[in-house]
């Protein structure tokens, strides 16, 4: 379902998926201003209805520009920011997802800068989503 959200992005943002977006890590020629979607939970699985959960998704993002790398963190959480019944896109022939609702778990980050001293932020995004 990552990847589903990843392309939700990529549809309302200038993120391209696999050049400036990446799932769970960053190509080896990976841009500086680029961002990675990580599941960093299982989700909370409701034993009632299987087809729902809840799960969380961070956001890193890094850029050789302070301004910048926060500005892309603040576009995500404002995306995902109160937002409710959406459908995700389908992404290779996969499985139908139904957003009920989505919204950041507090507020975007700085979280330092990484080994090539490009700032980062990050930003955690909590969505209730359904399997159709």
């Amino acid at each position: 379902m990552i990847k589903e959200v990843c392309k939700f992005i990529e549809n309302k943002t200038s993120l391209i998926l696999g050049t400036t977006l990446f799932v769970n890590q960053y190509t080896q020629n990976a841009p500086d201003r680029c961002t990675i979607a990580m599941n960093t939970t299982g989700g909370d699985v409701n034993y009632y209805k299987p087809e729902y959960s809840k799960t969380v998704f961070s956001f890193i993002t890094r850029s050789d520009s302070w301004n910048t790398a926060n500005d892309d963190a603040d576009t995500i959480r404002d995306l995902f920011k109160s937002n409710c019944d959406y459908d995700l896109p389908i992404v290779d022939a996969g499985l139908e997802y139904h957003v009920a609702s989505s919204h950041p778990v507090g507020e975007t980050v700085y979280i330092g800068e990484d080994e090539k001293n490009r700032h980062q932020f990050s930003v955690n995004i909590m969505f209730d989503i359904i399997e159709k």
